[in-house]
């Protein structure tokens, strides 16, 4: 939680645009927004800058995608999973990279403390 807390503080504008395009994303960042209490005077143009980005890019993929690939219903499927692959390994590569540096996703610094297993 405490991590949570300091990432909204720190990175809150910018998990709020990215959230948008990661498969459920947007609902995690704008729950742990809400929870951890992000001021509104950061998360409304946050979000609204997310939301518009996110329009203007799948309204450009659709639209440039649909006249692309028309005669091609598999070759953008292909090219889909290609990306999403190639997205996944790329952001594990870079986790292990800043685990390796002792530091997080967000680029701060692991506490020393191991973790502790609560719970019944």
């Amino acid at each position: 939680m405490e991590w949570a807390e300091a990432a909204i503080r720190k990175q809150g504008t910018a998990l709020i645009v990215l959230g948008r395009f990661i498969p459920g994303g947007r609902t995690a960042t704008t729950v742990a927004a809400g929870t951890l209490e992000m001021p509104y005077r950061r998360f409304l143009p946050a979000d609204a800058l997310a939301a518009v980005l996110w329009a203007l890019y799948v309204s450009m993929l659709g639209y440039v995608g649909g006249s692309a690939f028309e005669d091609n219903i598999w070759l953008p499927l292909l090219i889909a999973l290609g990306f999403a692959a190639l997205i996944t390994v790329a952001v594990e590569a870079w986790r292990r990279l800043q685990r390796r540096r002792g530091k997080d996703v967000l680029g701060e610094e692991l506490s020393e403390e191991p973790a502790s297993s609560s719970g019944p």
